[in-house]
Protein backbone atom coordinates (compact mmCIF):
# COMPACT_ATOMS: atom_id res chain seq x y z
CA UNK A 1 0.00 0.00 0.00
CA UNK A 2 1.23 3.04 -1.05
CA UNK A 3 0.69 6.91 0.94
CA UNK A 4 2.27 9.96 1.41
CA UNK A 5 4.63 10.17 3.96
CA UNK A 6 3.67 11.49 7.38
CA UNK A 7 6.03 14.10 8.45
CA UNK A 8 10.41 12.89 5.50
CA UNK A 9 46.02 29.42 -2.16
CA UNK A 10 45.96 31.03 -5.14
CA UNK A 11 43.96 29.27 -7.38
CA UNK A 12 46.25 27.25 -10.94
CA UNK A 13 45.92 28.02 -14.26
CA UNK A 14 46.29 26.77 -17.57
CA UNK A 15 45.10 27.67 -20.96
CA UNK A 16 42.08 29.89 -20.49
CA UNK A 17 38.71 28.34 -21.96
CA UNK A 18 36.86 31.72 -23.68
CA UNK A 19 32.82 31.60 -24.81
CA UNK A 20 33.93 31.48 -28.18
CA UNK A 21 35.96 27.91 -27.29
CA UNK A 22 32.39 26.37 -25.26
CA UNK A 23 30.29 27.52 -28.70
CA UNK A 24 32.88 25.26 -30.97
CA UNK A 25 32.58 21.77 -28.44
CA UNK A 26 30.42 18.91 -29.91
CA UNK A 27 27.40 18.08 -27.36
CA UNK A 28 25.91 14.88 -26.47
CA UNK A 29 22.30 14.70 -28.17
CA UNK A 30 19.33 13.21 -27.31
CA UNK A 31 18.60 9.62 -28.79
CA UNK A 32 15.77 8.53 -26.81
CA UNK A 33 13.70 11.05 -25.71
CA UNK A 34 10.81 10.86 -22.90
CA UNK A 35 10.42 11.90 -19.35
CA UNK A 36 11.29 9.83 -15.90
CA UNK A 37 8.60 8.90 -14.14
CA UNK A 38 8.10 7.79 -10.53
CA UNK A 39 5.87 6.50 -8.12
CA UNK A 40 4.42 9.51 -6.80
CA UNK A 41 4.23 11.92 -9.89
CA UNK A 42 5.06 12.00 -13.04
CA UNK A 43 5.99 16.11 -12.41
CA UNK A 44 8.89 14.06 -10.51
CA UNK A 45 9.85 15.01 -6.79
CA UNK A 46 12.49 18.28 -5.63
CA UNK A 47 15.44 18.17 -3.45
CA UNK A 48 17.29 20.23 -1.54
CA UNK A 49 20.74 19.76 -0.57
CA UNK A 50 21.81 20.66 2.97
CA UNK A 51 25.45 20.95 3.96
CA UNK A 52 26.81 21.35 7.54
CA UNK A 53 23.41 21.23 9.14
CA UNK A 54 22.28 24.29 6.76
CA UNK A 55 19.38 23.67 4.05
CA UNK A 56 20.94 25.28 0.78
CA UNK A 57 17.95 27.54 -0.19
CA UNK A 58 15.34 26.61 -3.03
CA UNK A 59 14.50 28.70 -5.36
CA UNK A 60 10.70 29.56 -6.63
CA UNK A 61 11.56 28.02 -10.28
CA UNK A 62 9.72 24.64 -11.13
CA UNK A 63 13.29 22.87 -12.62
CA UNK A 64 15.25 25.79 -10.79
CA UNK A 65 17.33 28.01 -12.44
CA UNK A 66 20.55 27.27 -14.43
CA UNK A 67 22.65 30.18 -13.49
CA UNK A 68 22.83 29.88 -9.70
CA UNK A 69 25.34 27.54 -8.07
CA UNK A 70 23.34 27.45 -4.61
CA UNK A 71 20.33 25.95 -6.77
CA UNK A 72 19.88 22.79 -5.29
CA UNK A 73 16.10 21.70 -5.72
CA UNK A 74 15.42 18.57 -8.22
CA UNK A 75 12.35 18.70 -9.91
CA UNK A 76 11.35 17.06 -13.43
CA UNK A 77 14.63 15.88 -15.11
CA UNK A 78 15.17 17.19 -18.57
CA UNK A 79 15.21 14.71 -21.14
CA UNK A 80 18.64 13.40 -21.48
CA UNK A 81 20.30 10.12 -23.30
CA UNK A 82 20.11 6.79 -21.87
CA UNK A 83 23.96 6.67 -20.03
CA UNK A 84 23.71 3.49 -22.29
CA UNK A 85 23.43 4.33 -25.84
CA UNK A 86 26.42 5.72 -28.06
CA UNK A 87 26.99 9.34 -28.51
CA UNK A 88 26.20 11.52 -31.28
CA UNK A 89 27.80 15.03 -32.19
CA UNK A 90 26.61 18.16 -33.51
CA UNK A 91 28.64 19.71 -37.10
CA UNK A 92 31.32 21.81 -35.90
CA UNK A 93 31.68 25.17 -36.90
CA UNK A 94 35.34 25.32 -39.09
CA UNK A 95 35.55 28.88 -37.18
CA UNK A 96 35.52 27.25 -33.87
CA UNK A 97 38.90 26.34 -32.22
CA UNK A 98 39.29 22.70 -31.38
CA UNK A 99 41.00 21.13 -28.57
CA UNK A 100 43.76 19.12 -29.22
CA UNK A 101 45.19 16.21 -27.23
CA UNK A 102 48.54 17.37 -26.70
CA UNK A 103 47.78 20.77 -25.41
CA UNK A 104 45.73 19.17 -22.87
CA UNK A 105 47.58 16.36 -21.97
CA UNK A 106 50.59 19.32 -21.35
CA UNK A 107 47.93 21.33 -18.99
CA UNK A 108 47.59 18.15 -17.22
CA UNK A 109 51.48 17.47 -16.61
CA UNK A 110 51.74 20.73 -15.66
CA UNK A 111 49.96 20.36 -13.10
CA UNK A 112 51.61 17.04 -11.25
CA UNK A 113 52.60 17.66 -7.44
CA UNK A 114 50.73 20.69 -7.23
CA UNK A 115 47.07 19.56 -8.30
CA UNK A 116 44.48 17.27 -6.56
CA UNK A 117 45.01 13.86 -8.11
CA UNK A 118 42.60 12.30 -10.17
CA UNK A 119 42.95 9.29 -12.04
CA UNK A 120 41.02 8.19 -15.06
CA UNK A 121 39.45 4.74 -15.14
CA UNK A 122 37.54 3.75 -18.33
CA UNK A 123 36.20 0.29 -17.63
CA UNK A 124 33.20 0.02 -20.15
CA UNK A 125 31.96 1.81 -23.65
CA UNK A 126 34.07 4.19 -25.27
CA UNK A 127 33.69 7.92 -25.78
CA UNK A 128 32.92 8.78 -29.36
CA UNK A 129 32.97 12.42 -28.83
CA UNK A 130 36.57 13.61 -28.18
CA UNK A 131 36.20 16.96 -28.01
CA UNK A 132 33.80 16.84 -25.56
CA UNK A 133 36.23 14.61 -23.28
CA UNK A 134 38.80 17.07 -23.69
CA UNK A 135 36.37 19.82 -22.95
CA UNK A 136 35.69 17.89 -19.70
CA UNK A 137 39.64 17.33 -18.57
CA UNK A 138 40.05 21.09 -19.68
CA UNK A 139 37.60 21.87 -17.15
CA UNK A 140 39.25 19.96 -14.53
CA UNK A 141 42.32 20.82 -14.87
CA UNK A 142 41.37 24.82 -14.60
CA UNK A 143 39.96 23.76 -11.33
CA UNK A 144 43.44 22.57 -9.87
CA UNK A 145 42.98 18.54 -10.58
CA UNK A 146 46.03 17.06 -11.66
CA UNK A 147 44.34 14.36 -14.03
CA UNK A 148 46.02 11.04 -14.37
CA UNK A 149 45.65 8.96 -17.34
CA UNK A 150 44.03 10.78 -19.88
CA UNK A 151 44.99 8.73 -22.77
CA UNK A 152 41.61 6.81 -21.71
CA UNK A 153 39.59 9.19 -23.78
CA UNK A 154 40.99 7.75 -27.32
CA UNK A 155 41.04 4.51 -26.83
CA UNK A 156 38.33 1.82 -28.71
CA UNK A 157 38.57 -1.53 -29.16
CA UNK A 158 34.75 -2.99 -30.21
CA UNK A 159 32.29 -0.79 -28.29
CA UNK A 160 34.70 -1.16 -25.41
CA UNK A 161 36.98 1.92 -24.14
CA UNK A 162 40.07 0.00 -25.40
CA UNK A 163 40.84 -4.28 -25.07
CA UNK A 164 40.20 -5.73 -21.73
CA UNK A 165 43.97 -5.44 -20.92
CA UNK A 166 43.61 -1.96 -21.63
CA UNK A 167 40.87 -1.48 -19.13
CA UNK A 168 42.17 -3.87 -16.65
CA UNK A 169 45.87 -1.73 -16.58
CA UNK A 170 43.53 1.61 -15.50
CA UNK A 171 43.25 -0.62 -12.49
CA UNK A 172 46.25 -2.40 -12.12
CA UNK A 173 48.14 0.75 -12.72
CA UNK A 174 47.59 1.46 -9.14
CA UNK A 175 48.73 -1.67 -7.38
CA UNK A 176 52.59 -1.05 -7.32
CA UNK A 177 51.95 2.87 -6.16
CA UNK A 178 52.54 3.83 -2.98
CA UNK A 179 49.52 5.44 -0.93
CA UNK A 180 50.49 9.16 -0.98
CA UNK A 181 50.91 8.61 -4.79
CA UNK A 182 47.23 7.00 -5.41
CA UNK A 183 44.56 9.49 -6.22
CA UNK A 184 42.27 11.44 -4.23
CA UNK A 185 39.44 11.03 -6.91
CA UNK A 186 38.87 7.58 -9.29
CA UNK A 187 36.72 8.77 -11.48
CA UNK A 188 34.97 7.18 -14.70
CA UNK A 189 34.80 8.15 -18.11
CA UNK A 190 31.45 6.69 -18.68
CA UNK A 191 29.15 3.88 -18.45
CA UNK A 192 28.03 1.06 -21.51
CA UNK A 193 28.74 -2.15 -20.46
CA UNK A 194 31.94 -3.64 -19.93
CA UNK A 195 33.15 -3.50 -16.31
CA UNK A 196 32.10 -6.92 -15.39
CA UNK A 197 34.58 -8.42 -17.58
CA UNK A 198 37.35 -7.11 -16.08
CA UNK A 199 36.38 -8.40 -11.95
CA UNK A 200 37.68 -12.25 -12.59
CA UNK A 201 41.06 -10.78 -14.13
CA UNK A 202 42.98 -9.43 -10.26
CA UNK A 203 42.71 -12.42 -7.34
CA UNK A 204 41.23 -11.80 -4.11
CA UNK A 205 44.33 -10.98 -2.50
CA UNK A 206 45.06 -7.89 -5.22
CA UNK A 207 41.54 -6.69 -4.77
CA UNK A 208 42.15 -6.48 -1.34
CA UNK A 209 45.51 -5.43 -1.72
CA UNK A 210 44.11 -2.32 -4.27
CA UNK A 211 40.69 -1.76 -1.73
CA UNK A 212 42.77 -1.29 1.44
CA UNK A 213 45.43 1.59 0.17
CA UNK A 214 42.65 3.58 -1.39
CA UNK A 215 40.98 3.27 2.04
CA UNK A 216 44.30 4.91 3.30
CA UNK A 217 44.38 7.41 1.03
CA UNK A 218 40.91 8.41 1.32
CA UNK A 219 40.28 8.06 -2.57
CA UNK A 220 36.38 8.97 -3.93
CA UNK A 221 35.66 5.98 -5.92
CA UNK A 222 33.01 8.26 -8.24
CA UNK A 223 30.74 7.34 -11.01
CA UNK A 224 27.65 5.55 -12.12
CA UNK A 225 25.63 3.07 -14.50
CA UNK A 226 27.99 -0.05 -15.39
CA UNK A 227 30.84 1.62 -12.74
CA UNK A 228 28.53 0.03 -10.85
CA UNK A 229 29.85 -3.17 -11.09
CA UNK A 230 33.53 -1.69 -10.15
CA UNK A 231 32.16 -0.22 -7.25
CA UNK A 232 30.71 -3.25 -5.66
CA UNK A 233 33.51 -5.32 -6.26
CA UNK A 234 35.51 -3.06 -4.51
CA UNK A 235 32.86 -2.45 -1.71
CA UNK A 236 32.64 -6.73 -1.50
CA UNK A 237 36.09 -7.37 -2.00
CA UNK A 238 37.74 -4.62 0.70
CA UNK A 239 34.46 -2.35 2.09
CA UNK A 240 35.72 0.75 0.28
CA UNK A 241 33.34 3.53 0.48
CA UNK A 242 31.88 4.59 -3.21
CA UNK A 243 30.32 8.01 -4.88
CA UNK A 244 27.09 7.68 -6.45
CA UNK A 245 28.24 10.80 -9.22
CA UNK A 246 29.44 12.38 -11.79
CA UNK A 247 31.26 11.11 -14.54
CA UNK A 248 33.68 12.64 -17.11
CA UNK A 249 31.91 12.78 -20.18
CA UNK A 250 27.83 12.60 -19.22
CA UNK A 251 28.26 15.28 -16.35
CA UNK A 252 31.77 17.41 -16.93
CA UNK A 253 31.97 17.54 -20.29
CA UNK A 254 28.55 18.94 -20.94
CA UNK A 255 28.82 22.48 -23.00
CA UNK A 256 26.92 24.09 -20.63
CA UNK A 257 27.19 21.92 -17.64
CA UNK A 258 24.19 21.48 -15.03
CA UNK A 259 24.77 23.62 -12.07
CA UNK A 260 22.70 21.47 -9.52
CA UNK A 261 25.40 18.63 -10.15
CA UNK A 262 28.34 20.58 -10.26
CA UNK A 263 27.56 22.17 -6.99
CA UNK A 264 26.77 18.80 -5.29
CA UNK A 265 30.21 17.21 -6.82
CA UNK A 266 31.37 20.39 -5.10
CA UNK A 267 29.57 19.82 -1.49
CA UNK A 268 30.46 16.46 -1.44
CA UNK A 269 34.23 17.35 -1.72
CA UNK A 270 34.76 20.18 0.38
CA UNK A 271 32.28 19.08 3.43
CA UNK A 272 31.95 16.47 6.18
CA UNK A 273 28.39 15.79 6.38
CA UNK A 274 25.85 15.63 3.86
CA UNK A 275 21.64 16.12 4.04
CA UNK A 276 19.63 15.40 0.92
CA UNK A 277 16.21 16.44 1.44
CA UNK A 278 12.80 14.96 -0.71
CA UNK A 279 10.62 17.61 -0.05
CA UNK A 280 7.97 15.01 -2.10
CA UNK A 281 8.02 11.62 -2.38
CA UNK A 282 5.94 8.53 -2.03
CA UNK A 283 6.39 6.44 0.64
CA UNK A 284 5.03 2.36 0.09
CA UNK A 285 4.96 0.60 3.21
CA UNK A 286 2.43 -1.57 5.65
CA UNK A 287 0.61 0.40 7.04
CA UNK A 288 -0.05 -2.26 9.84
CA UNK A 289 3.11 -2.22 10.95
CA UNK A 290 4.79 0.61 12.88
CA UNK A 291 7.77 2.86 10.73
CA UNK A 292 10.97 3.25 12.66
CA UNK A 293 11.97 6.57 13.04
CA UNK A 294 14.86 7.08 11.90
CA UNK A 295 16.20 4.39 10.06
CA UNK A 296 19.63 4.22 10.33
CA UNK A 297 21.94 1.77 7.84
CA UNK A 298 24.47 1.29 5.28
CA UNK A 299 23.36 2.85 2.08
CA UNK A 300 24.31 0.40 -0.63
CA UNK A 301 23.59 -0.43 -4.07
CA UNK A 302 23.59 1.40 -7.55
CA UNK A 303 22.18 0.65 -11.19
CA UNK A 304 19.59 -1.88 -10.78
CA UNK A 305 20.72 -3.94 -13.85
CA UNK A 306 24.36 -4.22 -12.64
CA UNK A 307 23.27 -5.27 -9.62
CA UNK A 308 20.64 -8.21 -10.25
CA UNK A 309 23.42 -9.32 -12.97
CA UNK A 310 26.14 -9.54 -10.00
CA UNK A 311 23.79 -11.87 -7.67
CA UNK A 312 25.37 -14.99 -6.80
CA UNK A 313 29.03 -13.65 -7.94
CA UNK A 314 31.99 -13.37 -5.27
CA UNK A 315 31.60 -8.97 -6.23
CA UNK A 316 28.42 -8.90 -4.80
CA UNK A 317 28.64 -7.24 -1.09
CA UNK A 318 26.71 -8.67 1.82
CA UNK A 319 25.42 -5.96 3.49
CA UNK A 320 23.20 -6.88 6.62
CA UNK A 321 20.13 -4.37 7.71
CA UNK A 322 21.05 -1.65 4.92
CA UNK A 323 19.43 0.57 2.90
CA UNK A 324 19.25 -0.46 -0.82
CA UNK A 325 19.78 2.53 -3.28
CA UNK A 326 18.46 1.53 -7.00
CA UNK A 327 18.34 3.23 -10.55
CA UNK A 328 17.75 2.20 -13.97
CA UNK A 329 17.10 3.76 -17.36
CA UNK A 330 15.02 2.48 -20.65
CA UNK A 331 13.95 -0.62 -19.27
CA UNK A 332 9.92 -1.63 -19.26
CA UNK A 333 8.22 -2.41 -15.85
CA UNK A 334 8.35 -6.17 -16.33
CA UNK A 335 12.02 -6.14 -16.86
CA UNK A 336 12.11 -3.70 -13.40
CA UNK A 337 10.32 -6.15 -11.67
CA UNK A 338 12.35 -8.87 -12.73
CA UNK A 339 15.62 -7.65 -11.44
CA UNK A 340 14.05 -7.15 -8.44
CA UNK A 341 12.23 -10.23 -8.06
CA UNK A 342 16.19 -11.65 -8.23
CA UNK A 343 16.98 -9.76 -5.57
CA UNK A 344 13.96 -11.10 -3.34
CA UNK A 345 14.30 -14.39 -4.26
CA UNK A 346 18.24 -14.28 -3.35
CA UNK A 347 18.00 -13.22 -0.01
CA UNK A 348 19.35 -9.55 -0.26
CA UNK A 349 16.50 -7.98 0.18
CA UNK A 350 15.08 -9.44 3.12
CA UNK A 351 18.59 -8.88 5.02
CA UNK A 352 17.66 -4.88 4.10
CA UNK A 353 15.63 -2.34 6.55
CA UNK A 354 14.51 -0.11 3.93
CA UNK A 355 14.95 0.39 -0.30
CA UNK A 356 15.41 3.58 -1.65
CA UNK A 357 14.49 4.18 -5.06
CA UNK A 358 15.88 7.02 -7.45
CA UNK A 359 14.75 8.02 -10.62
CA UNK A 360 13.67 5.74 -13.21
CA UNK A 361 14.15 7.42 -16.69
CA UNK A 362 11.60 5.08 -19.21
CA UNK A 363 12.56 7.05 -22.17
CA UNK A 364 8.97 7.13 -22.93
CA UNK A 365 8.10 3.17 -22.59
CA UNK A 366 5.60 1.35 -20.77
CA UNK A 367 4.91 -2.36 -20.96
CA UNK A 368 4.23 -3.83 -24.03
CA UNK A 369 1.53 -6.43 -23.16
CA UNK A 370 -0.54 -3.92 -20.86
CA UNK A 371 -0.01 -0.19 -20.42
CA UNK A 372 -1.46 -0.64 -16.77
CA UNK A 373 1.24 -2.36 -16.15
CA UNK A 374 2.79 0.58 -14.71
CA UNK A 375 6.07 1.32 -12.44
CA UNK A 376 3.58 2.00 -9.98
CA UNK A 377 2.00 -2.08 -9.92
CA UNK A 378 6.16 -3.42 -9.58
CA UNK A 379 6.92 -1.27 -6.58
CA UNK A 380 3.66 -1.96 -4.70
CA UNK A 381 4.03 -5.84 -5.59
CA UNK A 382 7.81 -5.50 -4.30
CA UNK A 383 6.52 -3.84 -0.69
CA UNK A 384 4.04 -6.63 -0.11
CA UNK A 385 6.24 -9.61 -0.81
CA UNK A 386 8.92 -8.29 1.09
CA UNK A 387 7.20 -6.01 3.96
CA UNK A 388 10.48 -3.31 3.22
CA UNK A 389 9.39 -0.03 3.42
CA UNK A 390 9.99 1.70 -0.42
CA UNK A 391 11.07 5.52 -0.62
CA UNK A 392 10.81 7.19 -3.93
CA UNK A 393 11.71 9.83 -5.90
CA UNK A 394 16.06 10.08 -4.80
CA UNK A 395 17.53 12.33 -6.92
CA UNK A 396 19.83 10.31 -8.66
CA UNK A 397 19.90 8.31 -11.88
CA UNK A 398 20.36 8.44 -15.43
CA UNK A 399 18.39 12.17 -15.43
CA UNK A 400 19.38 15.20 -16.13
CA UNK A 401 19.85 16.49 -12.81
CA UNK A 402 21.01 14.34 -10.11
CA UNK A 403 22.92 14.88 -7.07
CA UNK A 404 26.63 13.07 -6.13
CA UNK A 405 26.24 11.30 -2.96
CA UNK A 406 28.17 8.47 -0.67
CA UNK A 407 27.62 4.88 -0.66
CA UNK A 408 28.89 1.76 1.40
CA UNK A 409 28.72 4.47 4.54
CA UNK A 410 25.74 4.98 7.45
CA UNK A 411 22.86 7.13 6.35
CA UNK A 412 20.31 7.84 8.83
CA UNK A 413 16.36 8.46 7.08
CA UNK A 414 14.26 10.73 8.69
CA UNK A 415 10.43 11.64 7.88
CA UNK A 416 10.18 15.35 7.02
CA UNK A 417 6.72 16.86 6.48
CA UNK A 418 5.37 14.87 2.52
CA UNK A 419 9.14 13.87 1.99
CA UNK A 420 12.12 12.51 4.13
CA UNK A 421 15.85 13.48 4.44
CA UNK A 422 18.77 11.14 3.95
CA UNK A 423 21.89 12.28 6.60
CA UNK A 424 25.72 11.18 6.07
CA UNK A 425 28.24 12.29 8.13
CA UNK A 426 30.93 9.57 7.89
CA UNK A 427 32.98 9.62 3.71
CA UNK A 428 35.73 10.96 2.40
CA UNK A 429 36.64 14.52 1.03
CA UNK A 430 39.16 16.32 -0.74
CA UNK A 431 40.00 18.11 2.30
CA UNK A 432 42.50 16.01 3.56
CA UNK A 433 44.95 16.65 0.45
CA UNK A 434 47.78 18.54 0.47
CA UNK A 435 47.22 20.41 -2.71
CA UNK A 436 43.48 21.40 -1.31
CA UNK A 437 44.15 24.78 -1.20
CA UNK A 438 44.99 25.30 -4.83
CA UNK A 439 41.47 24.33 -5.83
CA UNK A 440 39.04 26.64 -7.80
CA UNK A 441 36.26 24.69 -7.94
CA UNK A 442 33.98 27.65 -9.15
CA UNK A 443 35.68 27.30 -12.78
CA UNK A 444 33.64 24.16 -12.95
CA UNK A 445 31.03 25.68 -14.10
CA UNK A 446 32.67 27.64 -16.96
Amino acid sequence: MSQKMANTHAPMTTTPMTATHLAGLTRRRLLKTGIALSAATVTGAKADLTIGGQVISQPSQRYGSNNDPNNMAFGEPSAMPNGNTPMETLPINPQWPQWDFATIKANCEALKGRGVHLHLVAPSGFGSDEQRNLLAIHRLTQAGFYIDNPEVISRRYLRFAGSDSERLDDITALLNRPVHELPKILLGVRGGYGAMRLLNKLSDQQWRMLTQKLKERGTLLMGFSDFTALQLAMYAKGHLPYVAGAMLSSDFGKTEVNTDTIQSFINLCTQNQLRIQVPEAQLYRDTARPLAKPIKGTLWGGNLSVLSAMVGTPYMPTVDNGILFLEDTGEQPYRIERMLQTLVLSGIVAKQQAIVLGKFNFSGISDAYNGDYTFDTVIRTIQQTTGRPIYTDFPFGHVARRINFPLGVPVTLDNVGSGYQATFNQFYHLKTDANFGNLDLTKLFV
